[in-house]
């Protein structure tokens, strides 16, 4: 009978503890001074990972007012995605930011900043926020 507790025990808290971390990915489209950068490369990287990983839906919170100029997020569901996913992507969304940043360095436009949430609560600004559109790619 202890046997079976000390079991029961340690699945429980294995079950509530062991739950995975950073199951979303927040990508702040930050400003230079003269606005946000596009999207448009954050998008195409979403449409062929999705194609490519075979993934029937991304789903994605966009996150407004986080500034004065315009900035805001892109919030990454990841909670569906398999462990290999989660790494391709974090691997592919290093490569959009250099990308992206590459950019920074020779405009006006803003860069982005990637950070791993483990819930949605930790947004910043949570409270400006209000209702969060969802996209599907």
């Amino acid at each position: 009978m202890m046997k079976t507790i000390i079991l029961f025990s340690i699945l429980f808290s294995s079950m509530i503890f062991g739950q995975e971390k950073n199951q979303y990915a927040d990508i702040y489209f930050s400003s230079k001074c003269c606005g946000t950068p596009s999207e448009e490369k954050l998008v195409s990287f979403l449409k062929n990972f999705k194609t490519q990983h075979k993934i029937k839906n991304i789903f994605v919170y966009n996150v407004c007012c986080r500034g004065e100029e315009g900035e805001y997020s892109i919030i990454i569901d990841m909670r569906s995605f398999s462990s290999n996913e989660k790494i391709k992507l974090k691997e592919g969304l290093k490569k959009t930011q250099l990308a992206y940043n590459e950019v920074y360095k020779k405009s006006r436009e803003g860069s982005i900043m990637i950070t791993y949430l483990d819930d949605l609560e930790a947004v910043p600004y949570q409270k400006k926020i209000g209702k969060r559109k969802i996209m599907k790619f």
